[in-house]
């Protein structure tokens, strides 16, 4: 349509299995994009229509990868700070960054955003490209006016154990593309800060390890000490108990010594009193014999003497009988005169004790 030499544009439209750095002409990002959307315009040029342009849409990518981003640059990166006695200067993260960050290229997933558009000024916000070990966020303008492209974002590393506290470990950038100039620029000041941030953190855990060090010494110290102490005093009572069984020991001993000699005394005693009596039985025994012997010789004596005289008086109680002549005549020793007896000798009854 033209009123008055103006032109106008207006309608859908939809692009599937395209390049985009063939639809963009550059090779900093490569991959398939489909594009969708409406547009309209008004204007008495081209240039007039694409400064008009107003609508929005979708983009999608398919994958793809950007070109001067290292996904496994911070791995590098630490590995080069970390060998350095203190946090690396400014000028030299900035080194460090552009040597191994910017650098290789970065795989990525698909990317669904959605675009608008007006007075010729398209915007692509939350651009969010996704790799298996950094991020790359920006928010893309775009001027279809004279085909420039502005973005700022970031490149993101996951930390993973080297995370510290207050400080992110990301690159940001800032992105100029014309038909006239192309300029990338990073800032290197937050990985500087996360690095010197980190110098300092593993320098107080140098500390605080080299204090815990000292204190868990003289712990040691104080326990072992105190060890020392207790296995003194163990040593002083087991000494001490060793010393009274010793005492008690040897009060047993004398205890029992000295029921030994009581009971040798006792048993002396008994064997002395037993031997004493037996000596006494024995002499009263044989007092009690030559007694009852004594008596008894002179019982005999006395029976013997009271025969005696028994026999003498009967002998002199009796009458001399004349003897009868049977006419044998005279027979030597029978007839002879009975005066002329001899008297009967006196008989000795006395024992011999």
């Amino acid at each position: 349509r033209n009123d008055n030499g103006d032109g106008a544009v207006s309608g859908d439209f939809a692009v599937k299995a395209a390049r985009f750095e063939m639809l963009t002409g550059q090779n900093a990002l490569t991959s398939a994009v489909d594009i969708s959307g409406s547009v309209s315009a008004t204007g008495k040029s081209a240039d007039g229509l694409a400064a008009s342009l107003t609508g929005s849409g979708v983009v999608s990518l398919k994958g793809g990868a950007i070109a001067g981003i290292n996904p496994d640059g911070f791995v590098a990166l630490m590995a080069e700070a970390g060998a350095l006695e203190k946090a690396p200067s400014d000028e030299a993260v900035k080194a460090l960054v552009a040597s191994r960050i910017l650098t290789g290229a970065m795989a990525f997933k698909n990317v669904d955003l959605a675009w608008t558009a007006a007075g010729g000024k398209i915007k692509l916000p939350g651009f969010r490209a996704v790799g298996d070990k950094a991020v790359v966020s920006a928010e893309i303008d775009a001027d279809a006016a004279d085909a420039s492209v502005t973005a700022d974002g970031t490149i993101a590393y996951n930390a993973g154990s080297d995370a510290v506290t207050g400080a992110e470990t990301v690159v940001p950038f800032h992105l100029i593309h014309s038909a006239s100039v192309t300029s990338f620029e990073t800032d290197a000041l937050p990985m500087s800060q996360y690095l010197t941030q980190r110098a300092l953190e593993r320098e107080q855990a140098r500390v605080e390890a080299m204090q815990a060090g000292l204190i868990e010494k003289q712990r040691l110290r104080r326990d072992a000490k105190a060890l020392q102490l207790a296995y003194a005093a163990r040593d002083a009572r087991a000494l001490k108990l060793e010393e009274a069984l010793r005492s008690a020991a040897r009060l047993q001993g004398e205890i029992a010594r000295q029921k030994w000699e009581t009971e040798k005394t006792r048993l002396e005693a008994e064997a002395k009193a037993k031997a004493e009596a037996e000596a006494q039985a024995k002499k009263e025994a044989q007092a009690k014999a030559k007694a009852e012997e004594e008596a008894a010789a002179k019982a005999a004596e006395a029976a013997a003497a009271k025969i005696a005289a028994e026999a003498a008086k009967a002998l002199e109680q009796s009458t001399p009988v004349a003897p009868v002549d049977r006419g044998f005549g005279s027979l030597p020793g029978v007839n002879a005169n009975p005066q002329n007896v001899p008297a009967l000798p006196e008989l000795d009854l006395q024992m011999n004790p």
